[in-house]
């Protein structure tokens, strides 16, 4: 359990970790290259600048603020080009001058050759176009270096952080752990401990109901209750043994359909003198790889549920039927009793009941939460629906490619 809590913790300190880092990267590019953009397209504004004005003495100064490779050229109606400015490359270091010239020829106003690494703005004259073109691709590596610097940053940050979200985790969940170690202790001591006194008083009452009738009321009394101790000091073990995720498990091939049809059998005299319709629908030779006597606690467990919470008069149906892609499905239904929504998230706590003001009601608050870790031991689904009209069904769905008819 605390190990799958390091996990999620450790997971979750990562993804805000990777968060950060992403848009932080993404910030960083974002803003170097709209500033590269920027000078690229003053860049090409100036080379036009000077174009227009090549011996006045202020757009020679703009011609030295240039900063990068580029030539102007105007080109007449008929697609015929002539130089008019060029510093540091010409049209014959394109590597490809004649789709350089088609590019040139064409109606966009501007535009970049990113496999050259060019850049090129237009601007309409009398008898033709003119076109600064420059070379950015001192831009492109710039933008190609400063990726592999994010990249390489954040791996690296991403390797420090998961060990020092590691070390958070395990600081993190270590306490509660030590915390929880101490109550799951606890509870397997005092279990244990009781254990022996409610034997000794079950063997007792046993004894002396033998050899006393006329307190037969009372003998009675004393051994229900030492059953039912004993039945919740059981369920605390189990708790404990869930804790330390050694639910002991003896997988076989097994008959579902008769481990059901034994727990409903063992049910049926409490079910008739409590008034309660008995509903069956059980699959024959329904065969499943599983614990039998875990299995069989899951059953009892959910038909001991709805003889509890179902009055004088209403029904319990027990369901199992194959299913599409070798599953089965096991059904516990009960009118008369309704779980609300909200009420249904938590069924499956430990030592939650839906109605803690029903004090007749006898229970811990631990079987349902004892067989949902049963269902998850063998790798099923439990789930639980209610309506006010139809009552409460819980489903259970074992499945996988070993549940077969026999």
């Amino acid at each position: 359990m605390f190990k799958k809590l390091k996990k999620r913790l450790l997971l979750t300190i990562m993804l805000a970790v990777l968060l950060i880092l992403v848009t932080m990267c993404t910030v960083v590019y974002a803003m170097t290259y709209r500033s590269l953009s920027q000078e690229g397209e003053a860049a090409l504004t100036r080379a036009l600048d000077y174009a227009r004005n090549p011996n006045s003495k202020f757009y020679s100064e703009s011609r030295r603020q240039i900063g990068l490779p580029y030539f102007t050229m105007d080109i007449d109606e008929n697609g015929r080009s002539f130089y008019i400015d060029a510093h540091g490359m010409t049209m014959n270091d394109v590597p490809d001058p004649g789709g350089m010239q088609k590019i040139l020829t064409g109606a966009d106003d501007e535009g970049t050759v990113r496999a050259w690494g060019l850049r090129y703005m237009r601007e309409p004259i009398a008898r033709g176009s003119r076109v600064a073109v420059i070379n950015i691709s001192v831009q492109q590596a710039t933008l190609s270096a400063l990726a592999r610097q994010l990249l390489t940053v954040s791996a690296a940050a991403l390797l420090l952080f998961f060990f020092l979200g590691l070390l958070f985790a395990c600081w993190g969940t270590g306490m509660t752990e030590k915390a929880f170690e101490q109550q799951r202790r606890f509870i397997s001591n005092a279990s244990h401990d009781l254990k022996t006194p409610i034997t000794i008083i079950m063997m007792n009452a046993e004894m002396l109901e033998m050899k006393l009738h006329e307190r037969q009321h009372n003998l009675e009394l004393i051994h229900s209750e030492a059953v039912r101790m004993k039945k919740m000091t059981n369920q605390l073990l189990e708790m404990a043994r869930l804790d330390m995720s050694k639910l002991p498990m003896r997988p076989e091939r097994i008959n579902l359909s008769d481990v059901l049809t034994e727990s409903v059998l063992s049910f049926e005299i409490p079910l008739h003198q409590k008034g309660l319709r008995l509903q069956q629908d059980i699959q024959p030779g329904l065969m499943l790889r599983g614990d039998e006597e875990r299995l069989r606690e899951l059953m009892d467990i959910l038909i001991d549920n709805a003889y509890k919470y179902s009055a004088p008069g209403n029904e319990v149906a027990v369901t199992l039927r194959a299913m599409p892609l070798n599953r089965v499905r096991l059904a516990v239904r009960n009118t008369g009793s309704y779980i609300s929504r909200s009420e249904c998230k938590h069924v499956f706590d430990r030592f939650y009941r839906c109605d803690p003001t029903r004090t007749e009601t006898e229970g811990t608050g631990l079987g349902l939460s004892i067989a949902k870790s049963i269902v998850q031991a063998h790798r099923g689904r439990i789930s639980v629906r209610s309506d006010e009209a139809l009552g409460t069904e819980f489903e259970v769905l074992l499945f996988g490619h070993k549940a077969q008819k026999a």
